[in-house]
């Protein structure tokens, strides 16, 4: 059996039919990778890096809304809801699977308790690093 050397072997680009994939799958097709973006070489903090933040903001909340939104409309069928919530000690999200019939809480995805400890243990180890520091 004859094996030959990764040194040898054509380079990916090269093995890939690009007709075959969809426009904008392939990576030097798609415009939202840093190296593709016209912003990378700028100074940070500049006005137009601030503005593309924004922007970039805008969209990530726009798209999160309509996950949300398709997947509320998926869990009614089940006469259940969802609520998300920000846990502000922690700042992280908290889904809350809520009875439609009762309007009880029925279950918290992560546990509103394991956030708690969470939220505890960031203030612990930063009180630790500033001791140290």
């Amino acid at each position: 059996m004859k094996v030959n050397s990764i040194n040898n072997a054509p380079p990916l680009k090269e093995n890939r039919d690009a007709s075959l994939m969809p426009k904008g799958s392939m990576p030097e097709d798609r415009e939202d990778i840093p190296s593709k973006r016209k912003d990378i070489g700028m100074a940070k903090n500049s006005p137009v890096q601030k503005e593309n933040q924004k922007n970039d903001q805008k969209v990530l909340e726009k798209k999160i809304n309509e996950a949300i939104d398709t997947v509320d409309k998926a869990v009614s069928i089940f006469n259940h809801k969802l609520h998300f919530v920000k846990h502000k000690e922690s700042d992280r999200i908290m889904v809350q699977v809520i009875d439609t019939d009762t309007d009880k809480v029925i279950r918290e995805i992560p546990p509103e308790e394991i956030l708690d400890i969470v939220a505890r243990l960031k203030q612990f180890v930063g009180l630790l690093v500033d001791e140290r520091a």
